[in-house]
């Protein structure tokens, strides 16, 4: 999100190049910190809270679709929609990227995460069981082949002979 702004680029420089120490260990960390405080105070004055703005936008178009729809009403009920558009895209990329470091943090390893994940997601994507053509729950191995097979049969009839 930081990064498509465009003032994003300058705050980082300025953040960079404010600080300096003779020791290039000491010099590096001071750099960094002064970099993550400068960017933290820069996206609360630029973006603030998105949920807040979102919910905020959200209550001026209802206000305004409530009142009398002219022209001028029209235009700016649609500025306000395109701003929550943008805001609502900016929360996006924030959960993205939240979502990403909690995996990168937590996931990459062999970790009690990862393999909850791991066993959640085989959870979620195994096949318990299937209704036949005559309506009845199968749940063996070899009933669950053949309502494939038939399924898969009759939507390519060509290639069905070589399913088998």
């Amino acid at each position: 999100m930081w990064i498509k702004a465009d003032d994003c680029e300058n705050v980082i420089r300025q953040s960079w190049e404010s600080t300096s120490a003779d020791n290039a260990c000491v010099n590096l960390l001071k750099k960094t910190d002064e970099c993550r405080m400068g960017l933290l105070q820069w996206s609360k004055s630029k973006f603030g809270n998105v949920g807040f703005a979102a919910d905020d936008l959200r209550k001026k178009i209802a206000k305004l679709q409530q009142g009398t729809l002219s022209d001028a009403v029209k235009s700016q009920i649609g500025t306000l929609t395109s701003q929550l558009e943008d805001i609502l895209d900016r929360e996006n990329t924030t959960w993205k990227q939240r979502s990403k470091t909690h995996w990168y943090r937590e996931g990459d390893r062999n970790t009690t995460f990862f393999h909850a994940q791991a066993s959640k997601r085989r959870k979620q994507n195994q096949i318990n069981g299937l209704f036949n053509d005559a309506g009845q729950w199968c749940n063996s191995h070899d009933d669950l082949e053949n309502i494939i097979l038939d399924h898969f049969g009759a939507i390519f009839p060509v290639q069905s002979h070589l399913l088998r």
